[in-house]
């Protein structure tokens, strides 16, 4: 779930063309990883494990290519 959250994190700074909130979404730190944690259990009161598992396949980055962009989606 806190992987889901970061990654949903540096998706909205880019689509915001927010350079420094992808940065701050993925530096290594400490306060980064507790807020991260916070989310993550605010998030898991309202969505399933399986729910999280499908937005996070959803929007998972593999490299150049994603899910997305070819296509599939997680059911």
């Amino acid at each position: 779930t806190q992987q889901y959250v970061k990654n949903m994190l540096i998706d909205q700074a880019l689509q915001d063309g927010d350079q420094f909130g992808v940065i701050k979404a993925s530096e290594d730190s400490i306060s980064r990883k507790l807020t991260e944690a916070k989310m993550a259990i605010s998030l898991e009161k309202t969505m399933s494990k399986d729910e999280v598992l499908q937005g996070y396949l959803n929007a998972a980055q593999f490299g150049s290519r994603s899910i997305l962009r070819r296509g599939g989606r997680a059911r």
